[in-house]
């Protein structure tokens, strides 16, 4: 390719420079070659003129006396003249008196005519001159009683011609041949030829040396250009030529440095990239083993006691003691889940936080409450301190503020053998600001600790500071990343200072919000009833309510019709969403259950029918979707409430109580 290119702009260049020479050449060489020719045919032209009128002049004499000897002796003398070839004298009537001619029958016999006029600076009658391809042909008059002859080719009018234009007694004629003015045209042609071969040698030998010399940059810069393309990015063009081309030379070589950067920082970003990719998928690789496992793990007590339950026969205690097991494993199961999602969400950015009042003070006592129990198990001492005053109240969110403390005070207890947890709280203004303020949470533990190296991935979704700690100590790795997610969200942060074989620190700051006549408060230490038991499971409440249940699964509606009979709750089941509509529209019910995933016609289509029709009720969508999105997609099908799968009883029951109490005038009805 490289030699097509240079082979192309080499001989474009010379071909353009030698066509100009030549043509150069040839319009200067045609130029000269005419003008001698032209001015040879001038001068023959004047010439031949003043001969034939000095020859009319001298045979006056002898045409008037009629001495032919003396006009041929006269006619003879022309004989001087090389270029003549014919000269004859004539009578008025035409009738030639003498004649010489040098070359016999190289001049035809023609009829002499009378000359015409010619723009030649003479009057009517003065001459006839008539040019062919190889002769010219001078016809002038012999006047009578003439004293003086002139010679000269001005315009002047002379008088003596007006007075002797009747005395007209013969004419002269003379014919030239061309012959030697051709022959001059074509020795000066021949020599124009030579010199301008000479010169278009020389021209094209120095154009070719020139193009070559400039052009040498540029085929290095396409040389260069083609060995970059080719991958050699350390080439560079030559920068010695000037002008231009040492310009574009320099600042090729400036783009080639900034291109060779810019690849090998491209280089180190992709193996950069490559390895975390590398490492990213390892560790889903290995989330997933572990995630494995901890599904297995629960699954395996719920299958194993459900069977026992069912073929065994247990004691009282024996069978509340399975009941339990069943349930706390079935709630890990759902804690999972909810983790997966929560991490999917972050993720796609699609994770939205409140921003409304939060009692402080009674998050950490919740907290406090939820893990005492295992602290207390493991022998732990749990504390928590209140390093400053703080606020009572902040805008935040509390369910995502719990969550966060939650989940790093059970890390804390997961990972600590011996000796102590302690979540110290403290708040500080937020620069220079009086009204605003940052609430920082401190979680210390003794616990195992981290080298520095599981510090920088600690907070990396499904990573764990170590690979064996899944199966020492369980867990999926996404509650510190959740945390950290959540933290950056709600506006503050999560870090982390630890030791190995020393002890953890976690750092979560969240600001306040404005806290305009809010009022501080200093706990002393921890606030929670310790010795406080288990409250016992009350007794469902009774509401007197007729539910149309929309649900596929025959599971699903004998739990759930369980669920709500037992609550004093008469239940109607429909199969599919065709039949919901059917049932709804020809029944009284205080309130409809619509599952969204069922057959024949779903849940989101039969509730718009539903609204399409006219009803009124309220419809609540039962869906193991979770997502916020899954929440709006079924608000604006027309539903009044969002529940989720696995079904909460005392959730679900607070939900049919709510809607029912309301008037129908409140239920979602905007439906198109």
């Amino acid at each position: 390719m490289y030699t097509m290119v240079r082979i192309g702009l080499q001989g474009r260049a010379i071909t353009v420079c030698v066509v100009l020479v030549m043509g150069t050449a040839a319009c200067i060489s045609g130029a000269l070659i005419w003008k001698s020719y032209d001015e040879s045919l001038r001068r023959l032209d004047e010439n031949a003129l003043i001969h034939a009128r000095a020859l009319a002049h001298s045979a006056e004499p002898a045409v008037l006396l009629g001495d032919l000897e003396e006009l041929q002796h006269l006619v003879g003398t022309t004989a001087a003249n090389t270029a003549i070839e014919l000269a004859y004298v004539t009578t008025p009537d035409l009738t030639v008196l003498a004649r010489y001619e040098r070359h016999q029958g190289f001049v035809s016999e023609r009829d002499i005519h009378k000359p015409s006029a010619k723009a030649v600076g003479l009057d009517e009658d003065q001459a006839d001159i008539d040019w062919s391809a190889t002769q010219l042909h001078v016809v002038v008059p012999i006047i009578a009683n003439r004293t003086s002859i002139t010679l000269d080719l001005d315009d002047e009018p002379d008088p003596d011609r007006e007075n002797a234009r009747e005395g007209i007694v013969g004419y002269v004629a003379l014919i030239h041949s061309l012959d030697s003015i051709r022959s001059e045209a074509a020795e000066m042609m021949l020599f124009t030829l030579l010199v301008a071969g000479a010169v278009v040698i020389v021209g094209v030998g120095a154009t070719v040396v020139a193009v070559r010399r400039l052009l040498e940059p540029v085929h290095d810069l396409v040389e260069t250009t083609c060995r970059i393309t080719d991958g050699e990015l350390t080439r560079r063009a030559s920068d010695r030529a000037v002008g231009e081309i040492g310009v574009l030379a320099r600042s090729f070589n400036h783009m080639a440095d900034r291109l060779q950067s810019s690849y090998e920082s491209i280089e180190r970003t992709v193996e950069q990239r490559t390895a975390e990719l590398v490492r990213a998928n390892q560790a889903k690789s290995d989330f997933l083993a572990n995630m494995s496992h901890e599904i297995r793990t629960p699954m395996t007590a719920i299958l194993g006691y459900s069977e026992m339950l069912a073929n065994s026969k247990f004691e009282p205690d024996e069978m509340m003691s399975a009941i339990n097991t069943v349930h706390r494993n079935a709630d890990h199961l759902l804690a999972l889940i909810d983790d997966i999602l929560d991490v999917t969400k972050i993720e796609s950015g699609r994770f939205d936080v409140e921003s409304i009042d939060c009692d402080v003070v009674g998050i950490v006592n919740d907290v406090e409450t939820l893990v005492r129990a295992k602290a207390t198990d493991k022998g732990l001492d749990l504390k928590v301190k209140y390093a400053t005053d703080v606020p009572r109240v902040i805008q935040s969110d509390p369910m995502r503020l719990r969550q966060i403390l939650l989940n790093l005070v059970g890390n804390a207890v997961k990972f600590t053998e011996r000796g102590s947890i302690t979540m110290s709280v403290s708040a500080q203004t937020v620069g220079d600001a009086t009204n605003e303020w940052m609430l920082r949470f401190d979680i210390v533990d003794t616990g195992i600790g981290m080298s520095e190296d599981h510090r920088e991935h600690v907070f990396e979704a499904f990573t764990q500071a170590d690979e064996t700690m899944s199966r020492r100590y369980g867990g999926t790795g996404l509650g510190l990343t959740i945390s950290k997610n959540l933290a950056r969200l709600l506006g503050g942060d999560l870090t982390l200072d630890s030791d190995l074989g020393v002890g953890s620190t976690f750092h979560v700051t969240v600001p306040s919000g404005p806290l305009t006549d809010v009022t501080m408060v200093r706990p002393t230490g921890s606030t929670c009833n310790q010795s406080a038991k288990p409250k016992e499971v009350s007794a469902p409440p009774q509401l007197d309510r007729r539910v149309l249940l929309a649900e596929d699964c025959a599971d699903n509606q004998r739990l759930i019709t369980l669920i709500l009979e037992q609550s004093g709750i008469s239940v109607v089941v429909a199969e599919n969403g065709r039949e919901a509509v059917g049932k709804a529209t020809t029944s009284e019910f205080d309130i409809v259950l619509m599952d969204m995933q069922m057959p024949v016609m779903d849940g989101y289509e039969a509730t718009r029918q539903l609204r399409r029709l006219g009803y009124t009720g309220p419809i609540v969508a039962l869906t193991a979707h979770a997502m916020a999105d899954d929440r709006r997609r079924c608000l604006d099908a027309g539903c009044t409430e969002f529940a989720t799968k696995p079904i909460n009883r005392k959730t679900l029951l607070k939900i049919i109580d709510d809607n029912t109490a309301r008037p129908a005038a409140a239920c979602h009805t905007d439906v198109t």
